[in-house]
């Protein structure tokens, strides 16, 4: 007797058969990882919030180099600072590329970012300038303008300590204002300011590959108004605002590195008060209390420049950076990466090395300082990226840090804040989603330390 119903269930047995015969010989040629599912691979595995926790898991179970694939997409992760290296410092002549993202054409971002234009002579051309106003002896020429801006916001912090993050967001903008067109913004309100928070505040939702558009490009041309394309209405808004940032007289983009590890350096201090004050302490050793901190003072403050590099370590910035791409097919521990595919380096599991950094988890500025009371080698430059691609604004970021890092603590208590009783109010740590990762909102308390303090950040505002 003849059963149809088993010939098609032997059919598609035969079928996925072939499929899994195909695929286990397929995959086995990419690094380990996560096993894959038919049609969508790694889709369920990958979460949508905070994926540099999951890939640090897999970095555990698979080793340093993890592949996974999504709809027929093939990703690459790097859980490791040796690799990294290896890939875009010593090949990166291979690695220097980005991934192509839909959502980077939408938002306007690829046209107007050297950090995601392809690479190619036009992003040469730019990065090259870009280089020559930035690089570490021409930063020293903005030094004056850093620590003048500086000293706008410790005023700021004094007159209204309850809006520090506000004060923090116009630092970074008036730094980068002042050292590019000499040109001061107008306050904490400032049109520029939070034009530029809006739209690379949503750079940071929409702009990793794993975004919906980015899998599947031919959504890019779907009306608005089909299930699962509201994102259209998000990239217009978007494009609106990048146009702005180009189109007015200033070409703004938020130091986004300063604003976010400036917020984490308030809140550790906060957390943290006994390495607020032994940071304290090493200020009024080596300057005394009659004066606030200059740049000449740096090299004589080593727990200063240890609590900063913890602060970028504490939890970095950008957690997977931007991904890179491969210009070309590549043989890495003796596993296939293919031409185009994503890859991230992971800067979480990096900065959670314990073989490097025993209880990552805390904020131990004195795993810097050596026996006799130096930094240590460690200068956390992963933190900016990696080869051809590492931040060229690095040297900027580092001495409008420190300066904000060393004058705040000469100048001010961090303190965690009370309530109406009188108790102290504990502090969430809790960090965004997204490219670039944040804290929440938080309260704490900023008050001078002493009437001296508060006499000499006022003689500022004369």
């Amino acid at each position: 007797m003849y059963f149809p119903h088993y010939s098609v269930a032997l059919g598609l047995l035969a079928v996925f058969v072939i499929w899994y015969r195909r695929s286990i010989r397929r995959f086995s040629r990419y690094p380990p990882g996560p096993k894959p599912w038919p049609l969508i691979g790694n889709l369920l595995d990958v979460p949508s919030t905070k994926p540099w926790k999951t890939f640090s898991e897999w970095g555990r179970l698979y080793g340093d180099l993890v592949h996974f694939e999504i709809l027929g997409k093939h990703n690459i992760v790097i859980n490791s600072r040796g690799l990294a290296h290896e890939l875009f410092e010593k090949r990166s002549r291979i690695y220097s590329d980005r991934p192509y993202l839909v959502t980077g054409d939408l938002m306007g971002w690829t046209t107007v970012s050297v950090a995601f234009a392809p690479y190619g002579e036009t992003w040469r051309q730019h990065r090259r300038i870009i280089q020559e106003g930035l690089r570490d002896s021409a930063v020293s020429e903005y030094l004056p303008v850093q620590m003048e801006k500086t000293r706008e916001f410790l005023v700021n912090l004094l007159n209204d300590p309850n809006n520090f993050r506000a004060h923090i967001r116009t630092l970074a903008a008036a730094i980068i204002i002042g050292v590019t067109y000499g040109h001061d913004i107008a306050s904490t309100n400032d049109y520029f300011v939070q034009l530029a928070e809006k739209a690379i505040g949503t750079l940071d939702s929409w702009g990793r590959p794993s975004v919906i558009v980015n899998i599947f490009p031919f959504m890019r041309h779907l009306p608005a108004w089909l299930p699962g394309c509201g994102f259209q209405h998000i990239m217009r808004q978007s494009r609106t605002w990048v146009d702005d940032m180009i189109e007015k007289p200033y070409a703004l983009a938020i130091d986004r590195i300063t604003v976010v590890a400036f917020a984490s350096f308030f809140l550790a201090m906060a957390i943290y008060p006994q390495v607020q004050k032994r940071a304290q302490g090493e200020i009024d050793r080596v300057i005394g209390k009659d004066r606030l901190p200059t740049y000449d003072d740096r090299p004589k403050l080593p727990y200063i420049e240890a609590v900063l590099r913890e602060t970028l370590r504490w939890h970095p910035v950008a957690p997977l950076g931007l991904f890179h791409a491969a210009l070309s097919d590549d043989t890495v521990n003796g596993y296939y990466v293919p031409k185009g595919a994503p890859i991230a380096a992971n800067i979480w599991a990096m900065t959670r090395d314990e073989s490097v950094y025993s209880d990552p988890e805390s904020f131990v500025p004195e795993r810097y300082l050596t026996e006799d009371g130096t930094c240590n080698d460690d200068e956390m430059t992963f933190i900016f990226g990696f080869g051809r691609r590492i931040c060229p604004g690095r040297h900027l970021a580092s001495e409008s840090l420190w300066a904000g890092m060393a004058s705040v603590l000469a100048a001010f208590d961090i303190t965690k804040a009370k309530d109406e009783a009188g108790n102290e109010i504990e502090i969430d740590a809790a960090y965004s989603d997204g490219v670039i990762s944040h804290p929440g909102e938080f309260r704490c308390s900023i008050t001078p330390r002493s009437d001296k303090a508060r006499a000499l950040i006022s003689g500022l505002a004369v």
